[in-house]
């Protein structure tokens, strides 16, 4: 992804990434300036089992532990 759409954001203009976002690229959009992710059709579909879905969300917690406090 690279930082290329911070180049053209003022840099007060705080960025959420949201979709195609799923734990194995969490990490770059938020090295690369967003203040956030938005996790939805990765994280949880339809019929899908809970451990499954909390298994995801670990996944995903773990891989941005390192850019801040994790909402839980």
């Amino acid at each position: 992804m690279g930082a290329t759409w911070r180049s053209v954001m003022p840099p007060e203009v705080r960025v959420v990434a949201v979709g195609g976002i799923e734990a194995g690229n969490a990490a770059e959009f938020l090295a690369a300036g967003a203040v956030g992710v938005g996790v939805g059709g990765w994280l949880y579909k339809p019929g899908v089992a809970i451990d499954q879905v909390r298994r995801a969300g670990m996944q995903l917690m773990a891989a941005v532990a390192g850019f801040g406090p994790v909402a839980k």
